[in-house]
């Protein structure tokens, strides 16, 4: 069994491959894809090796090394651009309480392999990721309070100070307000705010579309004001009386009345 703690000075870029390739499930083809062999990985595919076995481990070990040719090659036969991995999350800072119990130490968790490619700050495999389909607010998978569950692509390039990476998941269309972290966690702005982020990043993500925490409570509160009133109004339409006069029965149509006819009209008609 792996202990954690043994490997917690390691780079965030190295940390993964020890875990994987230590518990002994690497596969062949995710070898040959972590080392960039695009050969061994088209022989090992042509064999019958699947793409996505493993929560897409072969992909994760291409993204993870930066291995972008491979991992076009992988996506080319198969692989699931929303393949799984395990990014690092950086210890964060807790109260006195949670400090000693934590440790302030990095965990790993499990998350896409576009926020493993972001956090990594490779761009190159971030273009690739998205271009083939990859879900730009992909989340870190919840592990009980973990610190970054819920960490979007973009809560990890704005906490990094990576402005392209920024951009570019804004670019294609990634949610400023999705929020992460433990106990319901806070969005990318929220965290630089409080954390002393970067101006620059803080500026792109106030941009058109972004809340704060004030604009945010405002939005709910609306949301649940209008909710509150169409209950209401719902409520009251079926429980008030009906207001429509009951409809009058319909009397029959009376016989049409015979006009008389003159002797003279019918001998005329003789």
């Amino acid at each position: 069994m792996i202990k954690l703690k043994a490997y917690m000075f390691f780079p965030k870029v190295i940390l993964p491959f020890v875990l994987l390739l230590s518990a002994g499930c690497a596969t062949p083809l995710m070898k040959a894809a972590s080392q960039g062999n695009n050969e061994e990985v088209k022989a090992l595919l042509d064999q019958g090796a699947d793409p996505n076995s493993q929560k897409g481990g072969a992909l994760f070990a291409a993204v993870q090394a930066g291995k972008i040719e491979t991992m076009k090659l992988l996506l080319s036969r198969g692989a699931k651009p929303e393949s799984q991995g395990i990014v690092i999350c950086p210890a964060q800072k807790q109260n006195a309480l949670m400090s000693l119990l934590a440790r302030e130490q990095d965990v790993p968790q499990q998350a896409p392999v576009l926020v493993i490619a972001t956090h990594a700050g490779n761009i190159g495999a971030m273009k690739v990721l998205l271009d083939a389909g990859a879900d730009v607010n992909g989340e870190v998978v919840k592990t009980m309070q973990w610190p970054c569950n819920n960490y979007t692509s973009l809560i990890f390039a704005a906490k990094d100070g990576n402005p392209e990476a920024v951009q570019l998941l804004l670019d294609r269309g990634a949610d400023r307000n999705r929020s992460g972290g433990r106990w319901g966690g806070k969005t990318a702005l929220e965290w630089l705010q409080k954390d002393g982020g970067s101006p620059e990043i803080i500026s792109m993500l106030q941009g058109a579309g972004t809340e704060g925490p004030e604009q945010r409570k405002v939005r709910v509160d609306r949301m649940k004001a209008k909710e509150a009133a169409e209950t209401k109004a719902a409520i009251e339409a079926v429980s008030a009386p009906s207001s429509q006069p009951a409809a009058e029965e319909q009397k029959p149509a009376a016989a049409p009345k015979l006009k008389p006819v003159s002797k003279e009209e019918i001998n005329s008609q003789l």
